[in-house]
This record gives structure tokens, C-alpha cells and sequence, in this order.
């Protein structure tokens, strides 16, 4: 009903809300209209408020009906001052029962997409089987829907692209979690639980003793806070960093692009035309690759824990109806990521 209908809007209007107040997610949707413009996958999948406060159920459509005998059935679609035409089958003379306005428009009520007011212009005692005639309405509203979402649409065309472009591949590197680890590689990404400023000034310590370079990886989202924090680590060390979403672009440092930004070939990975971890081939399979990103903490709502009793030092583990058993990895600045990782 309608009441359900305005709290439903409600609610997608907060959610659209709450990720335009979170930097990452609203960078992440400007470049979506940047880089697609003019595509469907510009839009954000909710939509805009303006366009959710708007929507209605139902589309109102006014359909006039010509019916006569041994004549294809016709109908008039009015749609933003314009007529079209839709034509059927054959109309046979009817013998008992003929099809009346009010059988039309029952047909027609049935529709979840329109608020159909049907009329006849013309009803010339004509039969048709219930099988003809809901084929008829389907008809008819395929054609309305087609003509209302025209616009919305876009011929997307398909470029065959060479795969001749100058990426810089990011290789020859480890990500550790514990600066006590033993560094193997060149390349040294340091991806803490928590971002402590004296953790990270003593990991770039020891990788410039050893002579190692030192990476620090980003979490896939951040907060305002989480930026400023980072910010500040990123000031007070200098450290080259490994973006993993859009928000970590902007940071004064030395950048190579990791794999949450999604870099999956050489094309895309040419824009950044910057150091890229390219998830191609046998670098790929040196990434852990999270199969979902939380920003709801699941020790809360699977254990009842809170911030003073947090359980995640002791471990936790999602176990599949499949007997899988998958991983809960925690990234900590401001407030808390999870990953679900294998």
C-alpha cells in the first residue's frame, strides 16, 4: 500500500545518504560518473533521492481499445502527449459471450508495472480467447515500458580492444601482517590490524635495514576520521602506499594501485599509469582476495560482543553450510573493517 510504500522510500533516501557521507563510497560513485558517462553504468543503483521521493507504484496509462469483427484488435497508448498504436490478432465475431470494457479492463489491472484506464473507442460485440487477449496485454505493455524507458537507455558499442598498452606491473612483493614476520621479497606491504602510527615508523625501519621497500596497505573503505588518520601516518612517514580505493589517490605519496581498485587487465590498469598490482597471470595469485568487506561489525551481531570485549583477538570463523569455512580479518582506524577471507 501507499503508507508501505513512503517508509520503503525512507529508507532507500538514508541508505543513498549514509554512503554519500562516506568519502570512499561517494569517490568511488563520482568516478563511476566520470569514467561512464552517459552509460547505464554511470548511475548508482538506488538511484538519486529526488527520483526515489518521486517514484509511484504504478505508472498511470491510458490505453483506448478498437475491437471489431474480423479485424485485428488495436490499441491507442497516450504517453507524453504522443499516440502509438499496437495492433493484435483477429477479432472473431462473438456467438455467446462477447468480451466487454469490463473484461478488458480487468485484463489489464493485472499489469505491476502500470495503473491502466482503459476505454473503447470502439467494442463491435467481438470474441477472442482469454489466451489471445492476455497475450494482447502483454503486448501492449512491453511496447508502453519499451517507449517510457527509451531514453534511459544507451547503445553501449563494443570495442575490440588491443592489448598493447605499457603497464607498469607491480611484482617481486609479500604483504605481511606482523612486522616480526620474516621479509622474503623486494617489495614489503605492510596490511596491520590496526593502524598505529610506532608500528609503522619500526616496520620501515627494519625494511630500510634490510634494504627491503616498505608498502602500506589501505582498507578498501574509510571514514573522514579513517582518512585524517592515515593522513597523518602518511605525513609523519613518507611511506609509499597501496591504494585500494579511490580515496587513497589523493594522498601526497608515492602510490602504487592495488587490487581493490578492481585493476583486472592491462586496460584498465593503463588509466592509473602508475604501479599496478594487475590481477592477471601468476601475480594474481600472491592476493588473498576477500570474498566480502564489512562494515558492520559480525562479532556484535553473531556474539553479542562489544568494543570492551571485543573477541577478535582469540579469532573467528564464518563455517558454510557447504563445511567451507572462511576467515574474519579486522582492519582498525577509526572504527572497524572486516574481510572474509579464506
Amino acid at each position: 500500500n501507499e503508507k508501505e510504500m513512503e517508509n520503503e522510500q525512507k529508507v532507500v533516501c538514508e541508505e543513498i545518504s549514509m554512503y554519500d557521507d562516506d568519502p570512499a563510497s561517494l569517490c568511488d560513485k563520482n568516478a563511476n560518473e566520470l569514467f561512464y558517462n552517459n552509460t547505464e553504468f554511470s548511475r548508482d543503483v538506488a538511484g538519486k533521492e529526488e527520483d526515489v521521493l518521486n517514484f509511484s507504484k504504478k505508472q498511470p496509462l491510458h490505453i483506448e481499445i478498437i475491437a471489431e469483427q474480423n479485424k485485428p484488435i488495436k490499441a491507442i497508448i497516450k504517453l507524453n502527449n504522443h499516440k502509438y498504436e499496437v495492433t493484435g490478432e483477429i477479432a472473431q465475431p462473438a456467438l455467446k459471450q462477447p468480451v466487454t470494457l469490463n473484461d478488458l479492463t480487468i485484463n489489464f489491472l493485472k499489469s505491476d508495472l502500470f495503473n491502466v484506464d482503459v476505454t473503447a473507442l470502439k467494442l463491435d460485440n467481438i470474441f477472442m480467447p482469454k489466451q489471445q487477449l492476455n497475450e494482447f496485454r502483454r503486448q501492449v505493455l512491453e511496447y508502453a515500458f519499451n517507449k517510457i524507458t527509451k531514453p534511459y537507455k544507451h547503445n553501449l558499442e563494443v570495442v575490440d580492444f588491443k592489448n598493447d598498452y605499457n603497464v607498469i606491473k607491480f611484482t617481486d612483493f609479500e604483504i605481511v601482517e606482523n612486522i616480526n614476520d620474516k621479509f622474503t621479497k623486494q617489495n614489503i606491504i605492510y596490511s596491520p590490524s590496526f593502524y598505529e602510527l610506532n608500528d609503522i615508523i619500526k616496520f620501515k625501519t627494519k625494511c630500510e635495514k634490510l634494504n627491503k621497500t616498505p608498502l602500506l596497505d589501505t582498507p578498501n573503505f574509510a571514514l573522514e576520521a579513517d582518512i585524517e588518520l592515515l593522513t597523518n601516518i602518511i605525513n609523519k612517514t613518507n611511506i609509499t602506499i597501496v591504494a585500494n580505493n579511490y580515496y587513497a589517490l589523493t594522498f601526497n605519496t608515492n602510490i602504487v594501485i592495488g587490487a581493490g581498485l578492481n585493476v583486472y587487465n592491462n586496460i584498465t590498469a593503463s588509466i592509473f599509469n602508475l604501479l599496478t598490482i594487475v590481477a592477471e597471470g601468476n601475480v594474481s595469485t600472491k592476493i588473498n582476495y576477500p570474498y566480502m568487506t564489512l562494515r558492520h561489525c559480525p562479532l556484535k551481531n553473531h556474539l553479542g560482543a562489544n568494543c570492551n570485549n571485543c573477541p577478535y583477538a582469540s579469532g573467528y570463523t564464518y563455517k558454510m553450510e557447504s563445511g567451507k569455512e572462511l576467515k574474519l580479518k579486522r582492519k582498525k582506524l577509526s572504527t572497524c573493517t572486516f574481510y572474509l577471507t579464506d
